[in-house]
């Protein structure tokens, strides 16, 4: 015998002999089916010596062929066992009683059962699900008598067993058991194309007995995503270090004469170069600075340890932190080289340049090819690399996983923490050993509540919705019922009391498709007869008749030879094929979808199309017919209006009904967003006016769309209300309470807390929830449906199933695979802008529940469109589960373009239905951005789930970051120039450089190359639109006067010299290089230039040198058109404000950030900050010049940018002093004549809070905008800088004195909050602006939008004195546009 395959997939089964002595050690499974006339059960089993088979018709005979049969009987020749040897240890005693016997098959496990002479097998699922996999048992196959046998040979703690249970843990365990050390394999692989198999072989690569268990060895430091210039520069140095050692060794052997003098003449040079940095000295051993665990920084006390590695030394030490305690292993951030922390076969440590993993990386993540395709490459390329192709793997990954991902990487800086819509994409790619994979993902059970689909559609039967749906669709004959039910249905108009809904149906539909009467049997009129009646035309007038309505000649009838197939065109159409199950899909293998050779419009005698009254030909006409009547008359209703729409569509409704004609047509505006509709009442506007029965009936028609929204909401009220009575579990109700509103990360924290029952595990870490979202925390718990999950065990052995059960009238035919190959597949979400936002792994079939849980978890406000493949069935789903939540947001489901062709759904899903939504949307460009992930499969199917999920998440940010820089650039290049992205990223996306400790580069790059590659100088093309300033020409009005206004500044702040702060905003002569080469080749508008020299004028005037807070009120109407103006979508280089007071130049990619929910970058945040260091300064003067005394009046403040904070503190738990010890110098800060030091922080780069150090009244504050704790020691690391500060800059007696460690630390509640999930910088300078004034904080959420306008205003003028009279300015009016107030007036 052998270990036969369950599945039932066509696959090589393998044969080996199985006896042990005179017992067969094993048994294999049971087949059914109809073969020659017979049914056919072939079964064999374990028992013991006399155990034989139970087959109708007998073992061996003509009607048992199936494939199971052919594989025992080939396992059995291939074990010499004869059939009739066989069949006598095999036959059952008379006395043979039932028993289980349980064995493991692989990775698998089951119970070999005998029953009533039937030996089959029986499985239990993790959940202790039975199934049998018995033809006559499968209906009931969880409560068969197989079934009852093995649970009572399991016993009650069979579930647990450690040798037959099948809990998780125990199967888990036995896995573990079974595990042998991997037999050494060939360093060749017999297909040397594919990576399948590497990650898990044994290479040339290890860590020695004597090393440390890495589990005691500390971590890793997070690297850059992309190379700083710093470490482009350490790696040319170790690139020239490496070629200097290779020729030095190289003439040491060589044998020519002078060869001593030519080596000392090398080790000059080389002596030389190292002592001017050229070249890096191999005898100095490479230690880490800091432990990459806790941020201890080593000192002389730690005792180093060397170890041999390539090229050079490297040492380790030990840190006696308290609580790390963890051995420091060098790793290379610091100087640009990465340490594997694994030994080659000569016991010497591994090292590689940043170049060479990039290189690596490159092939998997940019070229979408293997590792192996790696390995070939790098090992031509560099002589010295020998890796093997699995240690290329293990390197590979190891450097991935360093890899920082930015939040800004998933950041779309238009769209921000709310996308108006989402387009959710899923892609059929994924990773092996998928059961080793559990997601763990807090949720909330909400199953799906019982809202009989039945009951939301206003023609209530059935049947009678089909042969309505027939008649729309197609020419096939109706059937004697259905004609019945047509009659019938048509008996109910009435033309004297209000029509009933069915009847206002009837009384529509039938005015297109008259009942009539049947044709003659035998004469089917022809469609050409058929349109006899309808008005003649010319040929010339006649429109062309589209394919799909011509009738087809058949193939009898073609008179010329067969040609080849035509070549697949390029229309959606040409795309449609038919899979397996014989459904419709797009773009996959299989035969082309046949057209119908008849079309509705052939219909004859029974509601045949009234082509009398209204052309066969006419399109304009059909095409607003068909779709209103299969979306009212067919459907279920709901979904079509949303909350918003209710009274207006009800108001239109009953004037349709109740009023005369024309009173209807000024309220249409209230169906806009609803194309069928829209198109029907335009068309028919006559028709409505001239018939009134007609329309009273569409007027009955729509005011029932309505009657079902609200019949759905108190259904839905009422189910859930009974759902949490009388099963505690189903938290329907309680969730669309509890999260209706816009709730913030910091409410789902509160929710987490309260959970007993979860796991101690971090959600938010990718490898434990295999699910990324670079910048969206989650706000929601997710929502599961346990009963789903249950009826998922009853689709086992089908290819197709329903996506979730959706009730009656759901006659889509779109359907999910479930057949398991590799990981199901990725949920992707993408924004308007094709910004990948995040993505989810799937490792179980896919489903419509995890798409809605998705959008729930991450979006605050949820968009107001989701674009989707199944949108008709998230829909329903989510009407069913979370329809408060939905409706209160305003939400539509509708399907992506690509998918819409292949749907036989409501119109109300479809795209071009949903104009007012989807007008300018293109869904294609997010499935044509994940089509690149299609060709990882071969690359990345092979990986373990968390070396796929690592690989993917830098996959994805790579992807963004090429999309982002195109919403920056105003001229972005093509898709295959080069552009140099690594300036921009740490420009504009990073916000520091990962080795902030220790590199010597800037924490923002701020250079000519970043404005070079904004401006598009990569391809030296024009830009359209806009003024391009010529070299040579003058500069515009007023640029000057930003120049010296920006110096003056500078002076004013740092008493008459100009200021040098690299540490903090960067290099000054960098900015002045990017400002000359912005003058000189960005876009700039020359209005908006003119307008900031007037202000400056009125400024320089002391037009008003009063200082107020940011007004909360809304801006002026000019004020609002110039906001608009500077915040617009026009191309995102182009310059709004040049080399303001902080030395920044902000661009239109900066000022887009202020409208909406969208966050502020650093540039917004630290421009901001200059304004109001210069206000304070230019107060704190003032003050002083008129006070008696000459003491300063006011509150005298200092807010530092956004990087101080991260100098000081570049990761949680880390604290580096010396990172800002010149900070205070170069800005001459004089705490003793400082009252507040106001400091920015960014959460996890993702959230900003202000910290308050109030030296007057000694006290910290801590503020955040979502009222959450100080969890990170922010506090913490501002006071103990303070101390530091104090006790450098004015002596440890000044510092005793001070006793800042004693100063009390207030968290500051009862304070303005935010309910939207990105206006926390706005609030953050709303707040440092009042306490910079010394005035309460008089904002709130309601005020933000009017917050971001005045924010936007002083950026512009880059004065927060223009609060005041920027009113009074002449702003250049605004050019009218299509619908805008002067088209009004």
């Amino acid at each position: 015998m052998c270990d036969l395959d369950l599945d039932t997939s066509a696959s090589t089964l393998p044969a080996a002999p199985v006896w042990e002595g005179n017992r067969p050690r094993r048994a294999a499974s049971a087949c059914g089916g109809e073969a020659g006339g017979g049914a056919a059960v072939a079964a064999v089993g374990t028992a013991g010596p006399g155990a034989t088979a139970a087959a109708p018709g007998g073992f061996g005979s003509p009607g048992t062929t199936c494939k199971h049969t052919a594989a025992l009987v080939k396992a059995l020749r291939v074990a010499c066992v004869s059939l009739s040897t066989f069949r006598a240890r095999m036959r059952l005693r008379a006395d043979s009683a039932e028993y289980a016997v349980f064995d493991v098959y692989g990775q698998s496990f089951a119970w070999a059962v005998l029953y009533h002479a039937v030996y089959l097998v029986v499985t239990f699922t993790t959940s202790n699900v039975a199934t049998c996999i018995a033809p006559g048992c499968r209906r009931f196959r969880g409560r068969c008598g197989h079934v009852r046998v093995a649970r009572d040979a399991q016993g009650p703690e069979g579930f647990n067993h450690p040798d037959s249970g099948s809990a998780p843990a125990v199967v888990e365990a036995r896995k573990e058991a079974r595990k042998t050390a991997a037999a050494p394999r060939s360093k060749m692989l017999n297909n040397e194309e594919e990576d399948e198999g590497l990650e898990g072989q044994a290479g040339d690569t290890v860590r020695g007995p004597r090393d440390i268990e890495q589990s005691k060895v500390a971590q890793r430091t997070p690297r850059n995503m992309m190379p700083c210039a710093a470490e482009l520069d350490q790696g040319a140095v170790w690139a020239r270090t490496a070629d200097w050692r290779g020729l030095i060794l190289q003439r040491s052997a060589g044998r020519s004469e002078n060869k001593a003098a030519h080596v000392k003449l090398l080790g000059q040079l080389i002596e030389t170069s190292q002592s001017l940095g050229d070249l890096r000295n191999l005898e100095i051993p490479l230690v880490e600075l800091f432990c990459g665990s806790c941020g201890h920084e080593r000192a002389d006390r730690h005792k180093t340890t060397k170890d041999p590695g390539l090229l050079v030394w490297v040492g380790r030490w030990d840190c006696d932190a308290p609580a790390c305690r963890r051995a420091v292993e060098y790793y290379g951030n610091a100087d640009s080289v990465f340490a594997m922390r694994r030994r080659n076969k000569h016991r010497q440590w591994l090292l590689f340049t940043r170049g060479v993993v990039c290189k690596i990386i490159s092939f998997i993540i940019a070229e979408r090819t293997t590792y192996t395709a790696a390995t070939r490459h790098v090992s031509s390329d560099v002589r010295s690399f020998t890796l093997r192709r699995q240690d290329v793997v293990k390197l590979g990954t190891m450097a991935i996983r360093t890899v920082q991902i930015p939040p800004g990487t998933g950041r779309c800086p238009r769209c921000g923490p709310s996308p108006t819509f989402v387009v959710i994409d899923a892609q059929a790619v994924g990773c092996s050993d998928a059961d080793n994979a559990n997601p763990f993902r807090p949720a909330d059970d909400c199953p799906v509540l019982d809202i009989p689909a039945s009951n939301l559609c206003i023609v209530k039967k059935a049947a009678l919705r089909g042969a309505v749906l027939k008649v729309l669709r197609s020419s096939t004959p109706l059937t004697p019922t259905q004609v019945g039910l047509l009659r019938e249905w048509r008996g109910t108009i009435s033309t004297i009391a209000r029509p009933t809904p069915e009847a206002a149906a009837a009384t529509v539909f039938f005015r297109f498709f008259p009942l009539g009467v049947e044709a003659p049997e035998g004469r089917a009129v022809p469609p050409v007869a058929a349109a006899a009646d309808a008005p003649a035309q010319s040929a010339a007038d006649a429109p062309a008749q589209s394919a799909a309505d011509a009738p087809a000649q058949s193939a009898a009838d073609d008179p010329g030879p067969r040609r080849k197939r035509a070549r697949v065109g390029s229309t959606l159409e040409d795309a449609l094929r038919l899979d397996a199950a014989g459904n419709t899909v797009l773009g996959e293998n299989g035969p082309p979808a046949k057209k119908a050779l008849e079309t509705w419009r052939d219909r004859t005698g029974i509601c045949a199309p009234a082509f009398k009254e209204y052309s066969r030909s006419d399109d304009g006409v059909w095409i607003c017919v068909r779709p209103f009547l299969q979306a009212m008359l067919t459907e279920t209703v709901t979904g079509m209006f949303l909350r918003k729409d209710t009274e207006p569509v009800t108001l239109l409704a009953n004037t349709l009904r109740l009023m005369n004609k024309d009173a209807w047509k000024k309220l249409t505006k209230a169906v806009d967003d609803v194309g069928f509709l829209t198109s029907f009442l335009g068309r028919f506007a006559d028709d409505v006016d001239d018939d009134v029965r007609f329309r009273k009936a569409v007027g009955e028609l729509l005011l029932q769309a309505i009657v079902f929204e609200k019949y759905v909401d108190d259904t839905f009220e009422k189910q859930a209300m009974l759902k949490s009575k009388a099963a505690p579990a189903w938290k329907n109700k309680a969730y669309c309470d509890r999260w209706k509103n816009t709730p913030t990360p910091e409410d789902y924290k509160r929710w987490r807390a309260e959970q007993k029952d979860l796991d101690a595990l971090d959600e938010d870490d990718p490898l434990v929830s295999f699910e990324f979202f670079a910048s969206l925390l989650r706000v929601r718990p997710g929502i599961v449906d346990s009963f789903a999950a249950k009826r998922r065990v009853g689709y086992r052995g089908k290819d197709r199933h329903v996506a979730d059960a959706e009730g009656d009238g759901d006659t889509c035919n779109k359907a999910f695979s479930i057949t398991a190959g590799l990981s199901q597949g990725v949920l992707n979400v993408v924004c308007p802008h094709v910004v990948t936002l995040g993505f989810r792994c799937l490792f179980r079939a896919e489903s419509v529940g995890e798409a809605l849980s998705i959008v729930l978890e991450r979006f605050a406000s949820l968009p107001t469109a989701i674009f989707y493949e199944v949108a008709c069935k998230i829909d329903k789903n989510a009407m069913r589960r979370v329809r408060v939540i939905m409706r209160a947001h305003g939400v539509r489901c509708i399907l992506d373009r690509p998918h819409s062709i292949t749907h036989s759904c409501s119109p109300v899903y479809m795209p071009d239905e949903s104009l007012g939504t989807t007008a300018g949307v293109a869904t294609q460009a997010a499935e044509v951005s994940h089509s690149v992930s299609v060709f990882n499969r071969t690359s990345l199917a092979y990986m373990a789930p968390a070396t796929y999920m690592s690989h993917r998440m830098v996959q994805v940010a790579f992807m963004n970051l090429r999309k982002i820089y195109r919403l920056h650039a105003d001229n972005s290049a093509g898709e295959n120039d080069h552009i140099p992205l690594s300036p921009f990223f740490h420009a504009k996306i990073a916000h520091q450089c990962e080795r902030i400790s220790v590199c010597p580069c800037d924490a923002v790059e701020s250079s000519a190359d970043v404005a070079a590659a904004l401006a598009g100088q990569h391809d030296a093309q024009g830009v359209n639109g806009g003024a391009i300033a010529d070299p040579a020409s003058p500069p515009p009005p007023g640029l000057d006067a930003h120049y010296g206004d920006a110096r003056a500044a500078d002076a004013d702040a740092t008493g008459g010299e100009p200021a040098q702060d690299p540490e903090e905003d960067g290099p000054t002569e960098d900015q002045l290089v990017a400002a000359t080469v912005v003058a000189d080749q960005v876009v700039i508008n020359p209005a908006h230039v003119q307008l900031q020299a007037e202000f400056d004028a009125l400024a320089d005037a002391g037009a008003d040198g009063s200082a107020k807070a940011l007004i909360s009120t809304p801006v002026t109407r000019a004020e609002a058109r110039l906001v608009n103006e500077i915040t617009g979508h026009r191309d995102g280089a182009e310059v709004i404000r040049l080399v303001n007071k902080a030395r920044i130049t902000l661009r239109v990619a900066d000022m887009e950030l202020l409208k909406g929910v969208a966050w502020l970058n650093d540039e917004l945040m630290n421009s901001f900050s200059a304004l109001i260091n210069h206000r304070s300064s230019l107060r704190t003067g003032a003050a002083a010049a008129a006070a008696d005394g000459g003491h300063p009046l006011g509150v005298r403040v200092c807010m530092p940018s956004t990087y101080f904070y991260s100098k000081l503190s570049a990761r949680m738990g880390c604290y580096d002093y010396d990172g800002v010890r010149q900070w205070g110098k170069k800005r001459r800060l004089d705490l003793e004549e400082v009252d507040l030091v106001l400091v920015p922080i960014n959460i996890a780069r993702c959230h900003w809070v202000l910290v308050t150090v109030d030296i007057k009244h000694r006290t910290f504050h801590y503020y955040d905008s979502l009222g959450a704790v100080d969890s990170r020691g922010a506090v913490a690391n501002v006071q103990r800088w303070l101390g530091d500060e104090v006790r450098s800059r004015l002596g440890d007696e000044t510092g005793a004195s001070w006793a800042v460690e004693s100063w009390r630390t207030f968290f500051i509640d009862r304070l303005p909050e935010q309910h939207d999930g990105g206006s926390c910088g706005v609030f953050v300078l709303a707040a440092a602006d009042c306490l910079s004034l010394g005035v309460p904080l008089h904002f709130s959420q309601k005020h933000i939008e009017a917050l971001r306008h005045r924010i936007a205003l002083a950026l512009f003028f880059d004065s927060l004195f223009s609060l005041g009279f920027s009113s009074v300015l002449s702003v250049p009016p605004e050019e009218p546009r299509l619908g805008s107030d002067e088209d009004d007036a």
